[in-house]
Order: C-alpha cells, then structure tokens, then sequence
C-alpha cells in the first residue's frame, strides 16, 4: 500500500514520491493472452466509440514478492517527468496507478515476445560462419565423412589443424614420391654414369682391342660436304628412320615436308626393306634420288642370305628331308641356317639393287652442322669414347643397351640404355669434341629425342608413325633449324 498524501497533492508540493512496498511484476489479464507477461504495466482501454476519458485501473495479478527496497519513480526514470494532477486518479482502495506518460515510455510494444522470435538466423548472411580458422570442436555429419582419419575425429581435433595435417600429409607423400620416383632414380643414374668414366674396367675398355676386317662391308664413309646445309642456302637434310619397305608412307612423308631432289639430301637410318609390302620399290625409289642410307640389321641379313644362295656349296639335310637323300645345290626351305624369310625377301632384288644396298656403310660421318657437332648416322648405336673405325659392326648395327662396367654393348635390354651413357658422354667433352648420332632400329622405345642422340624409329611397319628430322641451315653463328615431321603408317605385319 501507498501512504501518505495523495500522489496529485505531493506532485504539486514538490515532494519526492516514494512507495513503502516494492514493485512487483504483474500482467494483464486478457483474453488472448491470459498467462503471457508483456510489461510491467497495462491498462484497459475502452473501445474506439467510447468518448469518455480511458480507465486507468488496471487489472493486477501480483507476481511473486520481491526483497528489494523500495523505489521511487526517479529512481526507475530520473529523466522522465513528474506525473500531474490530471494524469493520476485515485481508486478507493488508495491505489496509486503510474501515469500514463511513464506508462507509455516503458510499455509501447505490448506484443508477446513469443512473436517477436524470428529464424533469421538460419539464412541470414550476417549469422554465417566466415572464418576460415574456425576452432570449433563441433562436427557436422558430412565433416566427420570426409575427415581423414577416425582417430582425428576420435580425438576431436579441430578442423583448422585437421586442415594443417592433411595438407602436411599431401606434401610429404609427394615428396617421397619425388624423391623415390624421380629424384632418387636420377641420382644413382648420375652416379653409375660418372663412375663408368672414372673408374677403369678391369678387363680392358671396350674396342681397345684389335678389330678384324670384313671385305663385304664398308665401316665408315663420309658424306660429301657440299651436301651440307649451307648458311643462307636453302639445302636441308632429311633423316629418316625405318621404313622397313613402306613405300606409300616414304612418299606421302617426302610431299609433306615438300622434298626437292635438287637441293636437299636424303638419309635413311637403316633396315629401309623387310616386314613390309614393298622392300624393292623403296630401295628404286632412295636410289633414283641419290640418297645416303646405312646398313641396318635387316639388310645385313638379307645380304649374308643372298651371299649364300649365291655360294657354291651343298647344304646340310633339312629336318623334313630323308636321311638317304642326295645333296644337290636347291634352296631347301628347310635349310638348316633358320634364314626362310631373309633368303626369300633376297630372290626379290637384283644385282643392281643389291649392289646398292651393299655400299650402305654401317657408319655415316656427316660433317659438322652448327649447334649439332659432329653428326654422325649409324643404325642401332655407338659405344662412347671409341672410334668409330674401331666399333664393332654387329653391334652398331644390333646394340639397344650397354653394360656400365665393362661399356660392352648388347642386344639385349638388359643393360642401360646406351643413349644415356652417350649424352652423359658429350656434355663431359669440351663443345669442339661433341658428336650428335641419329639413329633408328629400337620401335619398342620409339621416337626419342635428345640432346646428342635423335631415335627416329617409330614402329612405321605395325601401325605408327613415319618419322623425319629435318635440318636446315640458319644465320651465320646461329645452330641450325631442327624440325620433325611425321605421317601416320597402316599396319603390314597383321598384329603380329
């Protein structure tokens, strides 16, 4: 209860009014909202129509009581201004009732508060999660799927670091794939080639030994030097590899680079016959435009073949042959070198053919071309560090490997792969001594292009490609121009 004066006579006597109960929170009674605090105050108010003065006697429901001390209107606003006569009535029970200007002040939004929740949460752009260093323990079901590991998700480590170690992890997997892949590799690569130079092989370097000479063949032969692309000239050389008697793709290759007899030069990496359709046409057609070309393994054989058909001598009895048959000097096909193949492509050429192909040299020396070196054609490989009138021939025109120990070449793939220890070879030698060797015969391998050595053999006769390195002369000082041009070839052997 409120004592003393009446809160309108002490308003205007300037005294400070005090109640002698605490406040408590009440809410009004209504229809619609019955149990649901909006204020502290509220009044009824009479409908649109009624033109009398509005009730402020408001409906009361006291809340539970409070121990706090009592208090004065200043207290709760000391900015707001002191009720006056006329907005305070008295009721009979000595209520006094707030006026309305503190009741609006504090109650102008009379709304539940169940209505002003709103989900802007869930959508709004201001509510969202930007930081991308977020240490948040809580994981939703599609971070624990794509997390890296259960332990991490056991262990509930936060995603920022979960981040940190998948990345950490990606980079050492692949630098250990780095490292044992590629950088390793080349390492011990690197360390076996230097070692071949360093340390002498105890039993003799390679070609150091006596070389015995054949009558039907020619080791070395130089190209004539007016043939060589010229500073300003347009001469142009053209090497290219197997053709093994694809006549078609020889020419389609000759008109794609635009061939002219007059000023370029052809040369042929070997094994030009052979395995395709029409090893004698591409032997009349090189020929009729006087190009250069080495011995390869196919024509060798070939050759021995033919020599032999030609000697005079009686063959041994074939495995098909009866035991009381007399010898007679007949090609037998089942004569006991195992040659089928080479003794029937050698029937097909005639003397002039053959005396063509017997002025193959194994090797090709073709002078020196600005930014190449020395160029030298050969059909399979050279030995580094041997001359060339001291390789062996059968290898030159055989080897795909060699041993780093011993440097002896093989046919075989054993070994390493003798282009390595060639390249390693001439970048050691002072840029006056360096020597660059185009060759062919190794399909398996196909088109390999490096520095000192250019592989041209790019499987023609099974189905690949037709190949040709072009060098053409450049400016004064300046290395000469290296193109490669190819065709495609169809398949003569039938997948074999």
């Amino acid at each position: 209860m409120i004592t003393g004066e009446p809160v309108a006579d002490m308003a205007s006597s300037g005294a400070d009014i005090s109640l002698t109960q605490p406040l408590t929170p009440f809410y009004p009674l209504s229809p619609s909202h019955d149990e649901r605090p909006t204020g502290i105050l509220s009044s009824r108010r009479t409908s649109a129509s009624d033109n009398s003065t509005p009730s402020t006697t408001p409906r009361i429901r006291p809340h539970a009581p409070s121990s706090a001390p009592p208090l004065s209107i200043h207290q709760l606003n000391p900015s707001a201004p002191l009720p006056s006569r006329r907005s305070v009535e008295s009721t009979a029970s000595s209520t006094t009732l707030v006026s309305p200007t503190f009741e609006s002040h504090y109650m102008a939004d009379t709304r539940p508060l169940i209505e002003k929740v709103t989900n802007e949460w869930k959508s709004g752009a201001k509510y969202k999660d930007h930081d991308a260093y977020d240490d948040s323990f809580n994981f939703s079901d599609k971070e624990l799927a794509m997390s890296v590991s259960p332990i991490l998700r056991a262990a509930r480590i936060p995603r920022r670091i979960q981040r940190y170690l998948f990345v950490y992890l990606v980079l050492a997997l692949g630098l250990f794939a780095g490292w044992r892949f590629v950088v390793r590799p080349s390492w011990e690569e690197h360390i076996a080639l230097e070692k071949t130079f360093v340390a002498q092989p105890k039993k003799g370097i390679f070609g150091s030994n006596q070389r015995p000479q054949f009558s039907d063949m020619i080791q070395v032969k130089a190209l004539d030097s007016s043939l060589l692309p010229s500073t300003g000239e347009k001469e142009r050389l053209v090497f290219v590899g197997d053709v093994h008697g694809c006549k078609d793709e020889l020419v389609k290759l000759l008109e794609k680079i635009s061939f002219r007899p007059a000023s370029d030069h052809l040369i042929l990496t070997g094994d030009i016959i052979a395995k395709g359709p029409d090893s004698t046409g591409v032997v009349d057609l090189v020929s009729s435009m006087s190009a250069s070309c080495v011995r390869g393994n196919h024509e060798d054989r070939m050759l021995l073949a033919w020599k032999d058909i030609n000697s005079m001598h009686a063959p041994l009895a074939g495995p098909n042959e009866a035991e009381n048959s007399q010898d007679d000097f007949m090609d037998e096909e089942s004569f006991s070198h195992g040659d089928y193949k080479e003794r029937k492509l050698a029937k097909q050429f005639t003397k002039r053919q053959i005396d063509w192909i017997q002025q193959c040299p194994v090797i090709l020396k073709v002078g020196e071309i600005e930014g190449m070196g020395e160029v030298v054609v050969v059909h399979a490989g050279l030995v580094p560090g041997v001359d060339l009138e001291r390789q062996d021939p059968f290898q030159a025109m055989n080897m795909r490997t060699i041993d780093l120990e011993t440097r002896v070449p093989s046919e075989e793939r054993n070994g390493k792969p003798w282009e390595k220890l060639w390249n390693y070879y001439q970048k050691r030698q002072p840029e006056s001594a360096r020597s660059t060797v185009i060759y062919g015969h190794d399909a398996k391998r196909g088109l390999n292009i490096k520095k000192f050595s250019k592989g041209l053999d790019s499987g023609c006769v099974k189905g690949g490609k037709l190949s040709a390195l072009v060098v053409e002369g450049g400016a004064k000082g300046t290395p000469a121009t290296q193109t490669l041009v190819q065709v495609r070839c169809q398949d003569h052997t039938g997948g074999k």
